[in-house]
């Protein structure tokens, strides 16, 4: 399984052309078990300036790759030690933990729990507790634990999706009958402040628009026009769709990458398939995903780099801190199409909800409601 990290991808520094003063390639790597960044050198010591830049091409070219692919060092160790018990250690439990979720849930879920379980190692390291037993966690060990969070600046939703994953650890071994008690159970969940993606009004999707298209970021718009369009999730789902999921009439998507774990199709919209026509999107090789680095290609792109390119257009318009964002643009899209059909059959179905409730939920959130005085055309007899 494929973990997307972060990094840093390669730059040279040449001294400023100066033979005599050191010339090297300098990037960042993941590492798991210091829960940060690592700086790595690469010298170049080659007799001429022509033969260091050619040598650090080369290397860049491949170490790129890795990082791209989601190459880290110094990983968490996954590998199960299946006799666990209450003499067990903390870290010998999140190994169990980590291999068991590895194989029961979805990438992105997983992700998400490893990130989790980074903190938490680092804070039992700091505290020199990586080698106390799960029977020996107490309840006032995991209370330190959530109150260092709050001390460390966390906010109050982190500090809860935390307490979260690491109570999960300890409800794993209850049910495995290695300890009978959750030492996270008595912490109390505090109050956090749900933030609403807001939609764009008509006047901010010009200048969007109108800032990528003429700053030649052709990719971004694209990448935009798919989750207004279709209401694909950015973050899993647009990002690793492929060619072959482009359909004649509709998109498909595929359990393994879909929020619900279904795999549905959504009808394409005749804006919509007029881009991907445009693109000559269907005539890239099939296994390809649609939004590679320039284009489609076989590369999967990390999961912020559509992310961080669409905050730089709204640092650039002013438009930080008012709760735009990439996801904004698939609220922006239901609230044309409703504003447009009034049907809320096919917003249920294009947003893929499970029945009329979820989705008139997500209207009335959207601040949407169904024209009531429809009624009142019923014709007389």
């Amino acid at each position: 399984m494929q973990i997307e990290t972060e990094y840093k991808l390669c730059r040279v520094a040449n001294s400023n052309g100066d033979l005599k003063k050191p010339w090297y390639v300098e990037y960042y790597i993941f590492s798991e078990t210091q829960n940060k960044l690592i700086r790595k050198r690469h010298v170049l010591a080659q007799k001429t300036a022509k033969e260091r830049y050619a040598h650090a091409k080369l290397f860049s070219d491949h170490v790129n790759k890795m990082l791209l692919a989601g190459h880290i060092i110094q990983k968490i160790s996954k590998k199960k030690n299946t006799d666990l018990s209450p003499e067990s250690t903390i870290i010998e439990a999140i190994t169990n933990f980590i291999a068991y979720k590895e194989k029961t849930t979805k990438l992105r879920t997983f992700q998400s729990y490893t990130s989790d379980i980074r903190n938490f190692t680092a804070y039992l390291k700091e505290n020199n507790l990586q080698e106390i037993t799960v029977a020996k966690f107490t309840e006032t060990i995991a209370t330190k634990y959530i109150d260092d969070l709050s001390i460390k600046g966390f906010s109050n939703r982190r500090r809860n999706n935390l307490k979260a994953t690491i109570s999960g650890i300890f409800n794993f071994l209850i049910k495995r009958k290695i300890i009978d008690t959750n030492p996270f159970e008595g912490i109390e969940r505090l109050n956090c402040v749900t933030k609403k993606h807001a939609a764009y009004q008509k006047n901010l999707v010009n200048d969007i628009k109108k800032y990528c298209l003429e700053n030649n970021d052709e990719q971004l718009w694209l990448f935009i026009s798919f989750i207004y369009y279709a209401a694909i999730r950015p973050g899993e789902e647009l990002r690793r769709l492929l060619i072959s999921d482009i359909k004649e009439k509709t998109i498909f998507i595929d359990g393994k990458i879909a929020k619900n774990n279904r795999s549905q199709h959504i009808m394409i919209p005749e804006p919509l398939q007029k881009i991907i026509n445009q693109q000559n999107l269907r005539n890239y090789p099939q296994n390809h995903y649609i939004f590679s680095y320039n284009g489609p290609g076989t590369v999967l792109v990390g999961k912020h780099y559509f992310y961080d390119k669409h905050v730089e257009v709204l640092k650039k318009l002013n438009l930080q801190g008012q709760n735009y964002d990439l996801y904004s643009w698939k609220h922006t899209g239901v609230i044309a199409l409703f504003q447009a059909t009034q049907n809320i059959e096919l917003i249920r179905q294009h947003c893929r909800h499970s029945d009329l409730a979820t989705t008139q939920k997500y209207l009335r959130d959207l601040g949407l409601f169904i024209d009531y005085e429809q009624i009142n055309r019923f014709p007389e007899i």
